[in-house]
């Protein structure tokens, strides 16, 4: 029994410019593997102690006086 080839074509398919495009068994069958994940990083900067987070709330923004009045 002759070997096989483990991609066999199988069909011409055409895009709508009318370019011929070949698909092999591979292209409808198979995968590629998962991406590694990514190793974790050291930290660039150490926090300070007693340092807190940004508040969660908005600022209130104060009114002032125009700078350049309107004649």
């Amino acid at each position: 029994m002759p070997p096989i080839a483990a991609q066999l074509r199988m069909a011409l398919g055409r895009r709508s410019a009318g370019v011929l495009t070949s698909r092999s068994a591979r292209d409808v069958g198979m995968s590629a593997a998962a991406p590694a994940a990514c190793s974790a990083r050291a930290a660039t900067s150490q926090p300070t102690p007693g340092a807190t987070a940004q508040s969660a709330e908005a600022t209130v923004k104060t009114a002032s006086p125009r700078r350049k009045p309107r004649r």
